[in-house]
């Protein structure tokens, strides 16, 4: 597996990449507001074009994933995300940053489906084991864009940090086309199967096989209703208003980078000791024990900042 796998290398460096892209904005909305004089809506507007163009290109790339297969699906599709880093940071208008940002997010939206699509052609019996590392290269990605990132934006300005993005997507696209194996005939003109006892670890189902064959139960619903306000709320903190808040009190770049390093490093934390505690209470114990955390966290900053305005 060894020499295979490290072959794959590149996938997970372009989930890595993808989280890198998707916090970026959060360490740099102090100089992207001075710079460009944009207020926090529109300094909102740029975060949530990235996971617009993010959401709606699943449906579509999807497809092409199952089509022609995920090394010439992703690895073209970082080409894209290097492009909108590229007319981020020439900065030339709001309408340009915009476009920049959904491009990034339409060029990374494959990122780890695509990398566990290809663990699944080429090493099925280890693809759980890469794709949790996959997971946590993602989660260095977002270390990266605490305190590193802070500090390259103090010596080349947040242009020069996103031009060095673009380099970084645009080599990644070019080693994964170069040295990647090429999927296996499977792989192509053929969907993607996903047993259901795959799925079933993942998410509960129940079908009810007489009148509606495939319909997901209601449990589903609930559980996506928990993950758009749950795990949304903390992209939209993550990616962009922990930084906006914590320029808001004061601080400067480097502290900012750090607070945010803390909180991207307890992110980590928290995902391991949430997968041992559902272990032991189950997975709507560790989900609702995650979920007090967030909004307690939520609460206390935001009394932080009434305080604040007050005074």
């Amino acid at each position: 597996m060894g020499r295979l796998a490290f072959r794959l290398l590149p996938y997970a460096l372009g989930y890595a990449l993808s989280y890198l892209l998707r916090s970026a904005n959060a360490v740099l909305a102090g100089p992207l507001a001075g710079d460009l004089g944009l207020s926090p809506a529109a300094l909102g507007s740029l975060t949530a074009s990235f996971y617009l163009a993010f959401a709606l290109a699943q449906l579509p790339l999807g497809w092409l994933l199952d089509r022609y297969g995920p090394r010439r699906v992703l690895f073209p599709l970082l080409f894209v995300a290097g492009l909108g880093s590229l007319l981020f940071a020439l900065g030339l208008g709001f309408a340009l940053l915009l476009i920049g940002r959904a491009l990034m997010g339409a060029g990374v939206a494959l990122a780890l489906v695509g990398a566990v699509r290809a663990y699944q052609l080429h090493i099925p019996a280890h693809m759980g084991a890469l794709s949790g590392f996959t997971v946590a290269l993602g989660g260095l990605g977002g270390l990266l864009a605490t305190s590193p990132m802070a500090y390259v934006t103090e010596g080349v300005g947040w242009q020069g940090a996103f031009l060095l993005l673009a380099l970084l997507a645009f080599v990644l696209a070019f080693v994964g086309l170069c040295t990647v194996p090429r999927d296996p005939p499977s792989a192509k003109n053929r969907p993607g199967v996903v047993p259901g006892g795959v799925l079933r670890g993942f998410i509960p189902l129940s079908v009810d096989k007489e009148d509606s064959p495939g319909v997901a139960s209601w449990g589903l619903v609930s559980l996506s209703l928990v993950a758009f306000a749950y795990i949304g709320g903390f992209f939209a903190v993550q990616s962009l208003w922990a930084g906006a808040y914590a320029y808001e009190v004061g601080l400067d770049a480097r502290l900012v980078g750090l607070w945010l390093l803390i909180l991207n490093a307890a992110s980590v934390v928290g995902g391991v000791l949430a997968g041992i505690l559902a272990g032991h209470c189950g997975t709507k114990c560790s989900l609702l024990l995650g979920i007090a955390f967030f909004t307690a966290g939520l609460f206390r900053s935001c009394k932080d900042l009434c305080v604040r305005v007050r005074v």
